[in-house]
């Protein structure tokens, strides 16, 4: 995602929800704006005697997203940070002006401590959050209708470009506003046809609610707790939003969990393409998927998946790399090791 510089997608879902919800709150007609000076200066008007604060909680690259998009709208914005939390992505909030706080919590503590602050004062914070709860549905799914543009933008470009439609997606979970709405958007664009490819989800190996639900064949979403341990921490989530949860439950095909090794051969891969291949600079959660097709199409270990999977040479797999260096340092030493597994 290269239209905000942002080196994430996360923008669409933050943008778009954050105009939404404020408009609305502000009796702003979103339809009659024309730009984003002029929206800011739409809101700048109403906030001289409504002062309203963003908050959200973000393990990185939603808070960024919601971060740069407070920025470029005039709007107070604090992000909420998990435990752990690398310097750099704590500096990519804050450059943006926005009050990036973390805390001694896990990121789905993180996400409840958020909505506790927001719920002090309703008429001051406003929560954009990518996780539902029974009476908090309407903004998750703003965020999921932004982040479907991905999809429309690859069945457009995969037309334009006379290539074939995927048979196979690899999507990467983390709560799972990202991966359903993807998953969404392909089962109402090839449904019908029944060309629908085969869906296949993608966690850490600790921090794998999706594949605990699926485990229990049950229709109940489970969740998962600890301290979600994982180099991947887009990833690094214990609760589904229960939207995102039931989508993929019920039009998946396979449910992954993979191990950091995965995810640091796909980042070697990504930065040393073969021919003419681009070279891609892949975060730790980005481009994870490809590090899992290498594994499962050249080791003998995985023959049974990929027979199961209709995995082979007529194959299309379409992995989406969902975020570029974010914590350079490790990208970096990720670089510099060698892997005796690849």
């Amino acid at each position: 995602e290269y239209r905000f510089n942002l080196l994430s997608f996360k923008a669409l879902g933050g943008l778009y929800t954050t105009a939404r919800v404020i408009c609305d709150q502000f009796g702003i007609d979103l339809h009659t704006i024309a730009s984003l000076k002029q929206l800011r200066q739409e809101i700048g008007k109403h906030l001289q005697s409504t002062p309203v604060t963003v908050i959200t909680a973000s393990d990185g690259n939603h808070g960024r997203g919601i971060a740069w998009t407070c920025n470029r709208l005039g709007l107070p914005c604090v992000v909420y940070l998990p435990k752990g939390t690398v310097t750099s992505r704590v500096d990519n909030i804050a450059m943006f002006g926005a009050k990036a706080i973390v805390t001694k919590l896990n990121y789905d503590e993180t996400v409840q401590h958020a909505f506790d602050v927001a719920a002090k004062d309703t008429d001051r914070y406003v929560i954009i959050q990518d996780v539902d709860t029974d009476d908090y549905q309407q903004i998750p799914l703003y965020i999921m209708r932004g982040y479907a543009q991905i999809a429309k933008e690859v069945v457009q470009q995969l037309n334009d470009n006379s290539y074939n439609m995927p048979t196979h997606v690899v999507l990467q979970v983390g709560v799972g506003a990202f991966a359903s709405s993807i998953c969404a958007y392909f089962q109402n664009f090839f449904g019908a046809s029944g060309k629908m490819p085969k869906i296949i989800t993608l966690e850490p190996m600790k921090a794998a609610p999706m594949y605990a639900t699926a485990r229990c064949n049950e229709d109940e979403l489970k969740s998962v707790g600890g301290d979600l341990d994982s180099m991947m921490a887009g990833l690094a989530c214990g609760v589904l939003t229960k939207i995102g949860g039931y989508i993929l439950n019920d039009f998946a095909t396979a449910y992954v969990r993979a191990q950091d090794f995965i995810s640091k051969d796909a980042i070697r891969i990504l930065a040393n393409p073969m021919g003419g291949d681009r070279k891609i600079l892949s975060g730790e959660s980005g481009g994870v998927g490809v590090g899992l097709m290498f594994h499962v199409m050249t080791k003998e270990k995985y023959r049974d998946f990929r027979k199961r999977m209709q995995l082979n040479q007529d194959s299309t797999v379409l992995v989406i790399n969902t975020e570029g260096i974010t914590d350079p340092v490790n990208w970096n030493k990720i670089i510099k090791e060698s892997s005796s597994k690849l």
